[in-house]
């Protein structure tokens, strides 16, 4: 699974090095999950390049890959369309062309940099938990012992577990929020209304 620091480095990186991303969705990827193929993770025996005896390729390239969606990135455009053309051979795949929304993250590319944004998925988030229109509140919480001011059981656990599952990949963006949201999903097991 990707990991949020890692959704933030890679494009960072690949942005201040000039070079390639590309952004890829597989259709029908439960229907792909052996690896019957021989993976080599070093060069194999009549292959060896003897100027390079420890080099597995000459290109940089690195694939994210998150259930049915891809990204694909590295510093050589030709490796790059080999590996899409080899991709599409074997599974049925839609090039999305450069980063766009993945995971729930907006990229907006400016120039020499990447703006990462979620605001579609928290206002996604809004709409699910039936908050739309309701009007920001800066909300202060204790830092040692909640309070509960409401004992009685949330009627909807699932509900409250989806939407705290949810806000958690918000903060990749909105690292001010890990705290609340970790207070909050210590009562995954039995959520009050309060809470």
């Amino acid at each position: 699974m990707v990991k949020p620091t890692t959704i933030k480095l890679l494009p960072s990186l690949v942005i201040s090095s000039g070079w390639v991303i590309k952004q890829l969705d597989v259709h029908n990827a439960f229907l792909n999950g052996s690896l019957s193929e021989t993976v080599y993770m070093k060069q194999p025996l009549g292959y060896i390049d003897k100027q390079f005896p420890n080099h597995v390729c000459s290109g940089f390239i690195y694939v994210i890959v998150y259930v049915d969606d891809i990204l694909v990135m590295g510093n050589d455009q030709g490796f790059i369309s080999s590996l899409l053309t080899a991709l599409s051979s074997a599974f049925k795949i839609r090039d999305l062309g450069e980063l766009g929304f993945f995971l729930g993250i907006e990229t907006i590319k400016c120039k020499d940099e990447i703006f990462l944004s979620q605001q579609r998925y928290m206002t996604d988030i809004l709409k699910r938990a039936g908050m739309t229109y309701c009007k920001p509140l800066a909300t202060h919480m204790s830092a040692y012992k909640p309070t509960i001011s409401n004992a009685n059981l949330y009627d909807d656990a699932t509900r409250y577990r989806s939407l705290a599952g949810a806000l958690q990949y918000l903060t990749v963006s909105r690292l001010d929020l890990s705290f609340a949201l970790n207070q909050l999903c210590q009562h995954m097991h039995a959520p009050t209304v309060s809470h």
